[in-house]
């Protein structure tokens, strides 16, 4: 008698790089153990953090909770890992120790959400934590990352991660062409041989002046039209119908009539913005 494939839920597969993780209890975190300075909280984590991760010590362990756990894409080595508990980061780090390639982590505070400040740790809520956003330094290049402190009561209440992510987002000297690295295509008519962006575009699909592919990539999958563009640019090469003809001036691309809409870094900049004539 045939029977019937077992549907395994999503959050079950087990992913490239991961695993299934041990189930652990929360640590337990009162009101009064908040710190009325988030941001010193964090700094100092990272400034140990940065002390130990170059050199396999032991003592590395003493930043993580024993509930604590790390996702890793591609920061670390050139694969995903998920490690969990402060005795496995700390063997990992002594394994990675030749070929670990983060150099050193940093606070984000690009923006007012990203600074350090207190936030939920669980889902429900219930329990609060120092949550700080990271630019993560790596021999290669360059990433985000996130950070999640709670103090450990076992260890005079110090500050330890409970969660920590780690992403690797552009490599050194490969950067993405976005925001003021955009090409900005004609400036005048008399730049590029009054060449517009669109011949320049055309240009680089047929390589020319000597120029040949830098990757070859392999089994790329169809993609939505809102990231068609940045696989454009990554890629070097269309990808469908990805919106790769839109374009704007310099003006269009920092401002708009939908103010929580911003426009595409990744737009190409048709222009110079033109400065306004004082009136006469």
């Amino acid at each position: 008698m045939a029977t019937a494939a077992i549907q395994v839920p999503p959050s079950n597969k087990i992913l490239p790089g991961s695993r299934l993780l041990a189930t652990v209890p929360y640590p337990q975190v009162t009101e009064s153990t908040l710190p009325t300075d988030p941001g010193k909280v964090a700094s100092d984590w990272i400034t140990s953090f940065n002390r130990l991760i170059n050199h396999g010590d032991s003592a590395f362990s003493s930043l993580f909770l024993k509930e604590s756990c790390w996702r890793d894409l591609l920061c670390l080595t050139w694969d995903f890992h998920t490690l969990q508990g402060p005795e496995e980061i700390a063997a990992s780090i002594g394994h990675f120790a030749k070929e670990c390639r983060i150099k050193c982590i940093n606070l984000d505070t690009s923006s007012d959400h990203k600074k350090p400040k207190i936030a939920s740790a669980d889902f429900a809520g219930n329990m609060k934590a120092v949550q700080a956003f990271l630019e993560v330094e790596t021999d290669v290049g360059k990433g985000k990352g996130l950070v999640r402190l709670l103090p450990d009561s076992e260890d005079g209440q110090r500050w330890k991660a409970f969660t920590l992510l780690t992403t690797l987002q552009e490599l050194k000297g490969y950067e993405e062409s976005t925001n003021r690295r955009r090409p900005t295509g004609v400036e005048s008519d008399l730049d590029n041989g009054r060449r517009n962006w669109k011949d320049l575009r055309i240009a680089e699909e047929n390589f020319e002046g000597d120029r040949e592919p830098v990757v070859l990539i392999l089994g790329i999958v169809d993609l939505p039209v809102r990231d068609g563009n940045r696989e454009l640019t990554l890629l070097n090469r269309r990808c469908g119908t990805s919106g790769s003809e839109l374009g704007c001036t310099t003006e269009a691309a920092r401002s708009g009539h939908l103010n929580h809409r911003p426009k595409s870094s990744r737009w190409r900049q048709l222009a110079k913005s033109i400065p306004p004539t004082s009136a006469s």
